[in-house]
């Protein structure tokens, strides 16, 4: 029923699984088969991909095309995982059953919901950093002006006299 590659990646999926404390997590789920899929994704400080898994619930054609795109994703920068597309994910197989193309639009949305996940997250921690900063440079400015006020005291009572 579906080709070499399809059940290579349905009976063997290399990216199968979870990441603790992922950079990203996304999921997208078809309305009219229920079928879903879940991806994980962990991201250096170079904004590089260097892990992937996913859980999936569908068709063989689901798992594997989710095994695929989480095989593709990882080493790619994660402004060029933005721009993948559909053509791109079918590229990797030789023939998806024209009613299971819809697996294909399921694992974009995954991504793209992964990516947003990440996203969110990142500027999370850039206004946490960029609080707590904030935060140290006014402490270290009340200390200044706590020394320097000490400082004044000690140079006016050392003239006073």
């Amino acid at each position: 029923m579906y080709n070499q590659d399809i059940m290579e990646r349905f009976l063997n999926p290399c990216f199968a699984g979870i990441i603790r404390g992922a950079s990203g997590v996304g999921s997208a789920k078809d309305p009219n088969t229920n079928e879903t899929i879940k991806l994980y994704i962990e991201v250096n400080a170079d904004a590089v991909i260097t892990d992937a898994k996913f859980k999936a619930f569908g068709c063989p054609v689901v798992i594997a095309v989710a095994d695929a795109l989480s095989q593709m994703i990882v080493g790619m920068p994660i402004e060029q995982a933005q721009e993948l597309n559909e053509a791109r994910v079918l590229n990797m197989f030789n023939e998806i059953p024209q009613e299971r193309l819809y697996s294909i639009f399921l694992a974009i949305d995954a991504l793209n919901e992964t990516i947003d996940d990440y996203a969110k997250k990142l500027r999370k921690l850039q206004k946490k950093l960029l609080a707590d900063n904030k935060d140290e440079s006014t402490k270290s400015t009340e200390d200044d002006e706590h020394n320097e006020e000490n400082t004044l005291d000690t140079f006016n009572d050392y003239y006073d006299e």
